[in-house]
C-alpha cells in the first residue's frame, strides 16, 4: 500500500490467481483501513470491481443479528431458454436474534421474454418473506427465505457488523425451476428507527440509480441517472436530475411530484413523464432510517 492509499493485491484460490488494484477509502483512529474499493487488474479476460470493509468480530454470533434490516440486491437470472437477464430485489427482513426471520417483504423486478420473444419485465410488489438464518464463528452466515408462493431462496452472507451484512445468493440453477436460476448480491443494513411515515423524509437527498429499458423487442438500453430529491415532510417533493440514456446525455431537468411512505418504510415516488422520456412511472425504495 502506498502513502496515497493505493495498493496491489494478489489473491490465489485453488489453481486460480487474481491481481487486484485497490484504494483505501477510510481509516479508524488507529490508522487501520475500514473500507476500500478494488478492481481486477490482469489479462485474464474477466472484469471485476467491488469494495471491502473491516469486520467487527464481536458481531459473529446469531444473537448479534436482531432487529429490522433493509436490503438491496441486484444481479441476473437465467431463463429456460438460456438467456441471461437483469434482476433486482429490495425489501426488509426482521431477525429475532435466535435464528429466525419472523417478518419481511420484497419487491422484485426482472427482465423477461414473452411468448413472442419480445423483451419485457415482470414486477412483483411486497412479497411476504419469512425464514431462518445461522452465523458461525468466522462471521459467515446462511439465510434461507421462503416466499409467499412457497418458493425458497438461499443466501450466504458475511457479517460486517451487527448493522451490516453482505449477501450472495447460492441457489443452483435448475432448468425445471425458473425461480431459482438467479445470481443476486448486495447488502442489508440495520434500520436505526423502524417507525416510518411521510414525515420521515424531509429535506434534500442525493440519489443515483441505473436501469435497463427495452430499446427494441430483443435488446435493452442502460440508463444512468443522478440528482437530488427534496422532500417536504408531507407528501410533496421536487426532483432535480441528470440522465445518460445509452450514451445520449440529456439536459438537467426539474419536476414536482408526490411520494408516500408506508409503515414498513417502503417509499413510492410518482415519477412524472418529463423525467422519463414522455412516460409516467413509479420508483420504489425502502428506507434504512430517517432522512
Amino acid at each position: 500500500i502506498g502513502n496515497d492509499g493505493r495498493g496491489i493485491m494478489n489473491l490465489t484460490a485453488g489453481d486460480q490467481s487474481n491481481t487486484l488494484c485497490f484504494v483505501v477509502d477510510k481509516a479508524d483512529a488507529s490508522g487501520v483501513a475500514t473500507e476500500g474499493w478494488l478492481i481486477r487488474a490482469d489479462e485474464s479476460g474477466q472484469s471485476m470491481a467491488g469494495s471491502f470493509e473491516l469486520q467487527d468480530s464481536a458481531a459473529f454470533t446469531q444473537s448479534s443479528l436482531k432487529g429490522n434490516y433493509t436490503f438491496g440486491l441486484q444481479g441476473s437470472s437465467l431463463d429456460l431458454a438460456g438467456d441471461t437477464l437483469r434482476k433486482a430485489a429490495i425489501g426488509y427482513l426482521t431477525f429475532d436474534g435466535l435464528g429466525n426471520v419472523t417478518a419481511g417483504e420484497a419487491d422484485i423486478n426482472q427482465q423477461r421474454y414473452d411468448a413472442s420473444h419480445a423483451l419485457t419485465n415482470q414486477y412483483d410488489a411486497q412479497i411476504p418473506l419469512f425464514g431462518a438464518y445461522t452465523v458461525d464463528g468466522t462471521g459467515r452466515g446462511t439465510l434461507h427465505l421462503t416466499l409467499q408462493t412457497s418458493e425458497t431462496v438461499n443466501f450466504s452472507f458475511e457479517v460486517v457488523s451487527s448493522r451490516e451484512l453482505q449477501l450472495l445468493e447460492i441457489d443452483d440453477a435448475k432448468a425445471s425451476n425458473n425461480c431459482c436460476n438467479t445470481m443476486l448480491a448486495g447488502k442489508a443494513l440495520l434500520r436505526t428507527n423502524p417507525i416510518f411515515s411521510n414525515a420521515t423524509l424531509k429535506g434534500p437527498s442525493v440519489y443515483i440509480k441505473n436501469s435497463v429499458a427495452s430499446s427494441t423487442t430483443t435488446q435493452s438500453r442502460t440508463n444512468i441517472e443522478a440528482g437530488i430529491f427534496t422532500f417536504d415532510g408531507d407528501d410533496n417533493m421536487t426532483v432535480l436530475n441528470n440522465r445518460n440514456a445509452a450514451r445520449t446525455t440529456l439536459s438537467e431537468a426539474t419536476a414536482c411530484t408526490t411520494y408516500l411512505v408506508d409503515a414498513y418504510g417502503r417509499v413510492t415516488i410518482q415519477v412524472p413523464a418529463s423525467l422519463q422520456s414522455g412516460s409516467n412511472s413509479s420508483l420504489v425504495f425502502y428506507l434504512a432510517g430517517q432522512n
